[in-house]
């Protein structure tokens, strides 16, 4: 009997566990309709680190990198990033580069960027963590005449997560900090 009630606790505290967690994430989710999931969402600048294959027909290439990238609330981007190709790297960071971005009322997303030699990609990506953190995968990469967005084009498998910088003096957040 007194194996069957522990049990039986066991049971019931798990259950109301699973309920309680359930209820607290379900708080979080984002309703389509909820106007949360903007392109201001993402207004400022976030670093990314890069990482992938880019495939061409001498081999793959293993690409790592890092980049910043600076969204201005309203569709618009610059970056600069530093990458290495089978791990031969250039100078240094690149001369700035610009593209357009659009986030869903779902936090889900697409941006596309032009790079300084004319070539471009496009990337789909999921907004986290109320907007500071930006997770993405390249869905097309193409080159001149081709422009933005990049579809079904190139062959790549490159990824790259971006978080927000300087939390702290993210007056516009409305999270009052560097309001001091």
């Amino acid at each position: 009997m007194k194996g069957n009630r522990e049990k039986l606790a066991v049971f019931v505290v798990g259950a109301v566990a699973a309920m309680v967690l359930s209820a607290n994430y379900s708080a979080y989710a984002q309703p389509p309709t909820s106007g949360f999931c903007t392109d201001g969402l993402i207004k400022g600048t976030y670093g990314f680190v890069v990482d992938g294959e880019i495939l061409t027909p001498g081999g793959p290439l293993l690409l790592k990198g890092v980049a910043m990238t600076t969204f201005d609330g309203k569709g618009g981007l610059t970056q600069i990033d530093s990458t290495t190709a089978n791990a031969m790297g250039g100078p240094g960071f690149s001369a700035p580069e610009t593209g357009s971005y659009h986030v869903n009322d779902d936090c889900t997303g697409s941006f596309s960027i032009v790079f300084n030699d004319g070539t471009a990609v496009t990337t789909n990506f999921v907004v986290t963590t109320d907007g500071f953190e930006i997770d993405t995968v390249v869905v097309g990469t193409c080159t001149p005449p081709n422009t933005p967005p990049c579809t079904g084009q190139g062959a790549d498998s490159v990824r790259s997560i971006g978080k927000k910088r300087f939390l702290r003096f993210e007056e516009d957040r409305g999270h009052g900090w560097g309001k001091e």
